[in-house]
């Protein structure tokens, strides 16, 4: 992200145009929280115990599941 940097506090810290960036484009935002573990990757089902992973489903509303 080569904006990046006009988004950080002198100290390096992302300040909140950095976030609203960040969180403007819902795929982008989407990616990066899972890429950082804020969302998990794989998860275990709770009703078959089989892992389940994101995928992208234009039928549902947000576009994953």
């Amino acid at each position: 992200m080569t904006y990046a940097l006009a988004n950080l506090a002198a100290n390096g810290v992302p300040n909140e145009l950095f976030i609203a960036t960040l969180f403007s484009d819902y795929y982008f935002g989407v990616q990066f929280s899972k890429y950082v573990g804020l969302i998990p990757s794989n998860v275990v089902c709770c009703k078959c115990g089989s892992q389940m992973s994101w995928c992208v489903d234009a039928i549902v509303t947000k576009g994953y599941r």
